[in-house]
Protein backbone atom coordinates (compact mmCIF):
# COMPACT_ATOMS: atom_id res chain seq x y z
CA UNK A 1 0.00 0.00 0.00
CA UNK A 2 1.26 3.61 -0.09
CA UNK A 3 1.48 4.08 3.59
CA UNK A 4 3.70 1.38 3.72
CA UNK A 5 5.88 2.31 0.82
CA UNK A 6 6.09 6.33 2.12
CA UNK A 7 7.20 4.41 5.67
CA UNK A 8 10.16 2.32 3.43
CA UNK A 9 11.25 5.48 1.70
CA UNK A 10 11.43 7.54 5.32
CA UNK A 11 13.47 4.98 6.77
CA UNK A 12 15.91 4.79 4.14
CA UNK A 13 16.04 8.28 4.12
CA UNK A 14 16.82 8.69 7.78
CA UNK A 15 18.81 5.45 8.44
CA UNK A 16 21.45 7.24 6.94
CA UNK A 17 21.62 9.81 8.83
CA UNK A 18 20.80 8.43 12.01
CA UNK A 19 24.12 6.27 11.34
CA UNK A 20 25.91 9.69 10.21
CA UNK A 21 25.49 11.54 13.43
CA UNK A 22 26.05 8.35 15.91
CA UNK A 23 29.11 7.84 14.20
CA UNK A 24 29.92 11.38 14.46
CA UNK A 25 28.74 11.31 18.20
CA UNK A 26 31.02 8.21 19.01
CA UNK A 27 34.15 10.33 16.50
CA UNK A 28 33.68 13.03 19.18
CA UNK A 29 33.49 10.88 22.06
CA UNK A 30 36.94 9.18 20.52
CA UNK A 31 38.37 12.49 20.67
CA UNK A 32 37.79 13.62 23.89
CA UNK A 33 38.84 10.15 25.54
CA UNK A 34 41.87 10.58 23.65
CA UNK A 35 42.45 13.97 24.92
CA UNK A 36 44.99 14.77 27.69
CA UNK A 37 44.41 16.44 31.11
CA UNK A 38 47.04 17.71 32.80
CA UNK A 39 47.53 18.28 36.48
CA UNK A 40 47.61 21.90 37.17
CA UNK A 41 46.58 23.22 33.30
CA UNK A 42 49.21 22.85 30.41
CA UNK A 43 51.48 25.94 31.23
CA UNK A 44 51.24 26.19 35.31
CA UNK A 45 53.77 27.45 37.12
CA UNK A 46 54.34 24.62 38.90
CA UNK A 47 56.08 23.18 36.32
CA UNK A 48 59.45 23.32 35.84
CA UNK A 49 61.28 20.36 34.72
CA UNK A 50 62.91 19.87 31.55
CA UNK A 51 63.07 16.67 29.63
CA UNK A 52 66.77 16.54 30.26
CA UNK A 53 65.74 16.49 34.37
CA UNK A 54 63.29 13.56 33.76
CA UNK A 55 65.81 11.62 31.93
CA UNK A 56 68.35 11.95 34.37
CA UNK A 57 66.00 11.25 37.56
CA UNK A 58 64.86 7.72 35.67
CA UNK A 59 67.79 6.58 34.98
CA UNK A 60 69.85 7.77 38.55
CA UNK A 61 66.63 6.18 39.63
CA UNK A 62 66.63 2.80 37.42
CA UNK A 63 70.65 2.43 37.48
CA UNK A 64 71.85 1.53 41.14
CA UNK A 65 72.57 -1.98 42.57
CA UNK A 66 71.65 -3.83 39.32
CA UNK A 67 74.54 -2.61 37.87
CA UNK A 68 76.43 -5.45 40.23
CA UNK A 69 74.18 -8.06 38.91
CA UNK A 70 73.42 -7.69 35.64
CA UNK A 71 77.05 -9.18 34.33
CA UNK A 72 75.78 -12.25 36.70
CA UNK A 73 72.71 -12.65 35.18
CA UNK A 74 74.10 -12.15 31.50
CA UNK A 75 76.59 -14.67 31.83
CA UNK A 76 73.78 -17.01 33.45
CA UNK A 77 71.33 -16.79 30.81
CA UNK A 78 74.16 -16.57 28.01
CA UNK A 79 75.50 -13.42 25.95
CA UNK A 80 73.37 -13.66 23.11
CA UNK A 81 69.44 -14.69 25.08
CA UNK A 82 71.16 -12.39 27.74
CA UNK A 83 71.12 -9.32 25.71
CA UNK A 84 67.75 -10.46 24.18
CA UNK A 85 66.16 -10.67 27.57
CA UNK A 86 67.67 -7.47 28.59
CA UNK A 87 66.38 -5.67 25.51
CA UNK A 88 62.80 -7.17 26.19
CA UNK A 89 62.53 -5.97 29.71
CA UNK A 90 63.91 -2.65 28.46
CA UNK A 91 61.24 -2.08 26.00
CA UNK A 92 58.27 -3.43 27.90
CA UNK A 93 59.17 -1.53 30.87
CA UNK A 94 59.12 1.70 28.78
CA UNK A 95 56.23 0.83 27.40
CA UNK A 96 54.45 0.09 30.13
CA UNK A 97 55.52 3.87 31.49
CA UNK A 98 54.32 4.81 28.90
CA UNK A 99 50.96 3.59 28.99
CA UNK A 100 51.01 4.56 32.72
CA UNK A 101 51.54 8.01 31.77
CA UNK A 102 49.06 8.16 28.91
CA UNK A 103 46.39 6.39 30.91
CA UNK A 104 47.21 9.29 33.94
CA UNK A 105 46.55 12.11 31.31
CA UNK A 106 43.41 10.64 29.72
CA UNK A 107 41.95 9.71 33.19
CA UNK A 108 41.48 13.31 34.09
CA UNK A 109 45.13 14.19 35.02
CA UNK A 110 46.39 11.54 37.68
CA UNK A 111 48.72 12.63 39.72
CA UNK A 112 50.02 9.28 41.43
CA UNK A 113 50.50 5.44 40.82
CA UNK A 114 47.98 4.52 43.28
CA UNK A 115 45.02 6.79 41.79
CA UNK A 116 45.63 5.18 38.29
CA UNK A 117 44.94 1.68 39.45
CA UNK A 118 42.33 2.88 41.70
CA UNK A 119 40.71 4.36 38.52
CA UNK A 120 41.24 0.81 36.32
CA UNK A 121 40.34 -1.52 39.24
CA UNK A 122 39.00 -0.42 42.13
CA UNK A 123 39.60 1.47 45.83
CA UNK A 124 41.10 -2.03 46.76
CA UNK A 125 43.61 -2.04 43.75
CA UNK A 126 44.13 1.75 45.22
CA UNK A 127 45.18 -0.32 48.70
CA UNK A 128 46.96 -2.69 47.38
CA UNK A 129 49.10 -0.39 45.20
CA UNK A 130 49.87 2.12 47.97
CA UNK A 131 50.87 -1.13 50.07
CA UNK A 132 53.19 -2.67 47.92
CA UNK A 133 54.93 0.78 47.03
CA UNK A 134 55.62 1.43 50.58
CA UNK A 135 57.53 -1.76 51.09
CA UNK A 136 59.03 -2.36 47.69
CA UNK A 137 60.55 1.25 48.30
CA UNK A 138 61.37 1.02 51.98
CA UNK A 139 62.84 -2.98 51.41
CA UNK A 140 64.78 -0.49 48.66
CA UNK A 141 66.17 1.84 50.81
CA UNK A 142 67.00 -0.81 53.23
CA UNK A 143 68.97 -3.04 50.91
CA UNK A 144 71.04 -0.21 49.41
CA UNK A 145 72.01 0.93 53.18
CA UNK A 146 73.63 -2.53 53.44
CA UNK A 147 75.14 -2.36 50.48
CA UNK A 148 76.27 1.31 50.73
CA UNK A 149 78.27 0.19 53.95
CA UNK A 150 79.43 -2.73 52.61
CA UNK A 151 81.35 -0.79 49.76
CA UNK A 152 82.29 1.96 52.14
CA UNK A 153 83.37 -0.06 55.21
CA UNK A 154 86.90 -1.78 53.06
CA UNK A 155 87.49 2.09 51.60
CA UNK A 156 87.57 3.36 54.96
CA UNK A 157 89.87 0.57 55.91
CA UNK A 158 92.17 0.66 53.36
CA UNK A 159 92.50 4.63 52.91
CA UNK A 160 91.30 6.11 56.53
CA UNK A 161 91.95 4.03 59.42
CA UNK A 162 94.98 1.56 58.02
CA UNK A 163 93.29 -1.54 59.92
CA UNK A 164 89.69 -3.37 59.46
CA UNK A 165 86.53 -2.41 61.08
CA UNK A 166 85.00 -3.75 63.82
CA UNK A 167 81.26 -4.20 63.04
CA UNK A 168 79.79 -1.45 65.23
CA UNK A 169 82.37 0.78 63.49
CA UNK A 170 80.84 -0.39 60.20
CA UNK A 171 77.21 0.78 61.60
CA UNK A 172 78.24 4.08 62.98
CA UNK A 173 80.24 4.44 59.29
CA UNK A 174 76.70 3.51 57.14
CA UNK A 175 74.58 5.41 59.77
CA UNK A 176 76.58 8.81 59.23
CA UNK A 177 76.25 8.62 55.52
CA UNK A 178 72.82 8.26 55.52
CA UNK A 179 72.22 10.87 57.43
CA UNK A 180 74.41 13.03 55.43
CA UNK A 181 71.62 12.80 52.31
CA UNK A 182 68.84 13.06 55.25
CA UNK A 183 68.28 16.54 54.26
CA UNK A 184 67.89 16.22 51.09
CA UNK A 185 64.98 13.86 51.84
CA UNK A 186 63.02 16.93 52.47
CA UNK A 187 62.60 17.91 49.17
CA UNK A 188 58.83 18.35 48.18
CA UNK A 189 59.44 17.01 44.16
CA UNK A 190 62.02 15.28 41.81
CA UNK A 191 62.74 18.61 39.63
CA UNK A 192 64.09 19.82 42.82
CA UNK A 193 66.91 17.10 43.19
CA UNK A 194 67.95 17.29 39.69
CA UNK A 195 71.40 18.21 40.60
CA UNK A 196 71.40 15.12 42.47
CA UNK A 197 70.62 12.96 39.96
CA UNK A 198 73.08 14.63 37.45
CA UNK A 199 75.93 13.58 40.15
CA UNK A 200 74.50 9.81 40.49
CA UNK A 201 74.05 9.50 36.35
CA UNK A 202 77.83 10.80 36.45
CA UNK A 203 79.06 8.28 38.77
CA UNK A 204 77.14 5.45 37.19
CA UNK A 205 78.96 6.46 33.99
CA UNK A 206 81.69 6.46 35.33
CA UNK A 207 81.39 2.94 37.02
CA UNK A 208 80.58 1.45 34.14
CA UNK A 209 83.51 2.93 32.18
CA UNK A 210 85.50 1.83 34.91
CA UNK A 211 84.41 -1.80 34.80
CA UNK A 212 84.51 -1.81 30.55
CA UNK A 213 88.01 -0.60 31.12
CA UNK A 214 88.74 -3.28 33.52
CA UNK A 215 87.50 -6.05 30.99
CA UNK A 216 89.10 -4.58 27.91
CA UNK A 217 92.28 -3.97 29.72
CA UNK A 218 92.69 -7.34 31.43
CA UNK A 219 95.99 -9.37 30.51
CA UNK A 220 95.82 -12.40 28.70
CA UNK A 221 95.13 -16.11 29.88
CA UNK A 222 98.78 -17.75 31.55
CA UNK A 223 99.93 -19.91 28.75
CA UNK A 224 100.61 -22.98 30.44
CA UNK A 225 97.81 -23.99 29.27
CA UNK A 226 97.99 -27.18 26.82
CA UNK A 227 97.75 -26.67 22.80
CA UNK A 228 94.51 -28.62 22.71
CA UNK A 229 93.02 -26.76 25.84
CA UNK A 230 93.98 -23.38 24.23
CA UNK A 231 91.88 -24.74 21.14
CA UNK A 232 89.04 -25.67 23.17
CA UNK A 233 89.24 -22.13 24.60
CA UNK A 234 89.66 -20.57 21.14
CA UNK A 235 86.83 -22.65 18.64
CA UNK A 236 84.76 -24.47 20.87
CA UNK A 237 81.89 -23.57 20.88
CA UNK A 238 79.96 -22.09 24.09
CA UNK A 239 77.71 -24.76 26.15
CA UNK A 240 73.83 -23.89 25.83
CA UNK A 241 72.56 -22.32 28.93
CA UNK A 242 70.48 -24.57 31.68
CA UNK A 243 67.02 -23.84 32.01
CA UNK A 244 67.36 -23.20 35.76
CA UNK A 245 70.41 -20.81 35.18
CA UNK A 246 67.81 -19.05 33.06
CA UNK A 247 64.81 -19.04 34.95
CA UNK A 248 67.12 -18.24 37.96
CA UNK A 249 68.73 -15.23 36.00
CA UNK A 250 64.99 -13.70 35.08
CA UNK A 251 64.43 -11.98 38.25
CA UNK A 252 67.42 -9.82 37.85
CA UNK A 253 66.36 -8.55 34.27
CA UNK A 254 62.76 -7.94 35.66
CA UNK A 255 63.25 -6.07 38.52
CA UNK A 256 66.24 -3.96 36.73
CA UNK A 257 63.90 -1.01 35.37
CA UNK A 258 61.82 -0.70 37.68
CA UNK A 259 60.70 3.21 38.30
CA UNK A 260 57.09 3.38 37.60
CA UNK A 261 56.60 4.88 40.85
CA UNK A 262 58.67 8.05 40.02
CA UNK A 263 57.69 8.39 36.07
CA UNK A 264 54.22 9.88 37.32
CA UNK A 265 55.82 12.46 39.52
CA UNK A 266 58.03 13.30 37.36
CA UNK A 267 55.22 13.68 34.75
CA UNK A 268 53.24 16.02 36.57
CA UNK A 269 56.87 18.47 37.15
CA UNK A 270 57.47 18.31 32.83
CA UNK A 271 56.84 21.97 31.18
CA UNK A 272 54.95 21.93 28.27
CA UNK A 273 53.80 18.63 28.57
CA UNK A 274 53.07 17.51 25.38
CA UNK A 275 52.91 13.97 24.48
CA UNK A 276 56.21 14.13 22.34
CA UNK A 277 57.88 15.35 25.32
CA UNK A 278 56.87 12.79 27.13
CA UNK A 279 57.60 9.57 25.04
CA UNK A 280 61.26 11.48 24.38
CA UNK A 281 61.62 11.44 28.69
CA UNK A 282 61.14 8.02 28.58
CA UNK A 283 62.37 6.52 25.67
CA UNK A 284 65.86 8.83 26.52
CA UNK A 285 66.05 7.23 30.14
CA UNK A 286 65.37 3.53 28.73
CA UNK A 287 67.55 3.55 26.25
CA UNK A 288 70.55 4.98 28.53
CA UNK A 289 69.74 2.32 30.75
CA UNK A 290 69.55 -0.17 28.22
CA UNK A 291 73.03 0.80 26.98
CA UNK A 292 74.55 1.58 30.37
CA UNK A 293 73.77 -2.27 31.62
CA UNK A 294 74.56 -4.28 28.56
CA UNK A 295 78.07 -2.43 28.75
CA UNK A 296 78.45 -3.25 32.24
CA UNK A 297 77.26 -6.92 31.46
CA UNK A 298 79.77 -7.35 28.89
CA UNK A 299 82.59 -5.83 30.74
CA UNK A 300 82.12 -8.09 33.62
CA UNK A 301 81.58 -11.39 31.35
CA UNK A 302 84.63 -10.36 29.31
CA UNK A 303 86.73 -9.88 32.71
CA UNK A 304 85.01 -13.12 34.25
CA UNK A 305 86.73 -14.77 30.79
CA UNK A 306 89.91 -12.97 30.87
CA UNK A 307 90.86 -14.02 34.35
CA UNK A 308 89.19 -17.22 34.23
CA UNK A 309 86.92 -16.86 37.40
CA UNK A 310 83.51 -17.36 37.47
CA UNK A 311 80.91 -14.20 37.79
CA UNK A 312 79.80 -13.33 40.75
CA UNK A 313 76.22 -12.04 41.64
CA UNK A 314 78.35 -8.99 43.12
CA UNK A 315 81.06 -8.46 40.19
CA UNK A 316 83.14 -6.29 42.34
CA UNK A 317 83.86 -9.69 44.37
CA UNK A 318 85.68 -10.68 41.29
CA UNK A 319 88.06 -8.00 41.75
CA UNK A 320 91.27 -8.42 44.18
CA UNK A 321 91.20 -6.27 47.41
CA UNK A 322 94.33 -3.84 47.02
CA UNK A 323 93.48 -2.98 43.11
CA UNK A 324 93.35 0.41 42.74
CA UNK A 325 90.58 0.11 40.30
CA UNK A 326 88.62 -1.96 42.02
CA UNK A 327 88.81 0.87 44.84
CA UNK A 328 87.36 2.91 42.43
CA UNK A 329 84.39 1.14 41.21
CA UNK A 330 83.51 0.88 45.06
CA UNK A 331 84.03 4.66 45.69
CA UNK A 332 81.43 5.29 42.47
CA UNK A 333 78.79 3.03 43.35
CA UNK A 334 78.65 4.21 46.93
CA UNK A 335 78.32 7.43 45.52
CA UNK A 336 74.95 5.84 43.33
CA UNK A 337 73.52 4.59 46.38
CA UNK A 338 73.87 7.22 48.58
CA UNK A 339 72.46 9.52 46.32
CA UNK A 340 69.33 7.33 45.04
CA UNK A 341 68.24 6.90 48.64
CA UNK A 342 66.48 10.70 49.09
CA UNK A 343 65.40 10.03 44.83
CA UNK A 344 63.47 6.66 46.22
CA UNK A 345 62.60 8.33 49.40
CA UNK A 346 60.39 11.00 47.72
CA UNK A 347 57.35 8.27 46.13
CA UNK A 348 57.92 5.82 49.46
CA UNK A 349 57.30 9.07 51.56
CA UNK A 350 54.19 10.31 49.62
CA UNK A 351 52.30 7.03 49.94
CA UNK A 352 52.69 6.54 53.30
CA UNK A 353 51.24 9.98 53.69
CA UNK A 354 48.81 8.30 51.41
CA UNK A 355 48.34 5.12 53.93
CA UNK A 356 48.10 7.24 56.97
CA UNK A 357 45.51 8.94 55.24
CA UNK A 358 43.38 6.34 54.46
CA UNK A 359 43.99 4.99 58.11
CA UNK A 360 42.61 7.85 59.83
CA UNK A 361 39.60 7.89 57.44
CA UNK A 362 39.45 4.35 58.08
CA UNK A 363 39.44 4.38 62.13
CA UNK A 364 37.41 8.14 62.21
CA UNK A 365 34.47 6.62 59.84
CA UNK A 366 33.14 3.81 62.75
CA UNK A 367 33.26 6.87 65.38
CA UNK A 368 32.22 9.21 63.40
CA UNK A 369 29.50 7.37 62.57
CA UNK A 370 28.40 6.18 65.87
CA UNK A 371 28.52 9.98 67.13
CA UNK A 372 26.22 10.99 64.17
CA UNK A 373 23.81 7.58 65.39
CA UNK A 374 24.60 9.06 69.14
CA UNK A 375 23.63 12.50 68.58
CA UNK A 376 20.03 12.47 68.66
CA UNK A 377 19.76 10.53 71.89
CA UNK A 378 22.09 12.45 73.39
CA UNK A 379 20.22 16.01 72.27
CA UNK A 380 16.88 14.04 72.99
CA UNK A 381 18.26 13.22 76.71
CA UNK A 382 19.63 16.93 77.45
CA UNK A 383 16.66 18.28 76.59
CA UNK A 384 14.30 15.85 78.86
CA UNK A 385 17.10 16.70 81.38
CA UNK A 386 16.45 20.48 81.19
CA UNK A 387 12.31 20.08 80.80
Amino acid sequence: DKAGASRYHHAQRVTPLCLRRYCHLLAMRLALSQQDVFVGGYHSAHRRGEVSHGILALVSIICGGGSLSIPWAMAKSGLALGLAILTASATLSGMGVHFLLGGARRAGGLRTFDEVLEAALGPWARALTVWSVVITCFLTLVANSLLLRQLAAPLASQFVLGRPMARSEQVLLGSCLVLAVVPLTFMTTLNSLRHVSLLSVTSVVGLVGVLAYEGLSCPAPPESLTSNQSAVVVTGAPAPPAAADVISALPVFVCIFICSFSALPLDTELRKPSRRRMTTMVVGAFSIAFALYAVAGLAGIAYGRCTEQPVTSNVLAMFPEGDGLASLLRLLLSVVLLLSLPLICLPCRNMIHQLLHGCRLWCCSPVRSALSRLSPLLGARLLGSEA
